[in-house]
């Protein structure tokens, strides 16, 4: 899984679910390698993607979401955010 997220609390519940993320921090993957790896680590593993849900209006998700639909066959879902039940209209 790929994320933004930086809480750890929620990635503690990502890994409660049996799922696992790429940690660019703990890894010092920008020190070791350079500052455009974290971004090219994250596109490949997205290749490999079955699912992908972004965020609504955002560039990175409709890109993310274009490759795992066309590299890998996989599907995709954008959600509105911004206050609670947003996705309910």
């Amino acid at each position: 899984m790929t994320s933004d997220e930086r809480d750890p609390s929620w990635w503690d519940s990502v890994k409660a679910l049996g799922w696992a993320g790429i940690d660019h921090q703990a890894e010092d993957t920008e020190l070791k390698y350079g500052k455009w790896y974290p971004v090219m680590i994250d596109v490949v593993a997205q290749s490999f993607g079955k699912g992908f849900v972004g965020t609504d209006r955002s560039t990175v998700s409709v890109v993310s979401g274009h490759r795992v639909v066309s590299w890998n066959r996989g599907v995709e879902r954008h959600v509105k955010w911004g206050y609670p039940g947003a996705d309910n209209d």
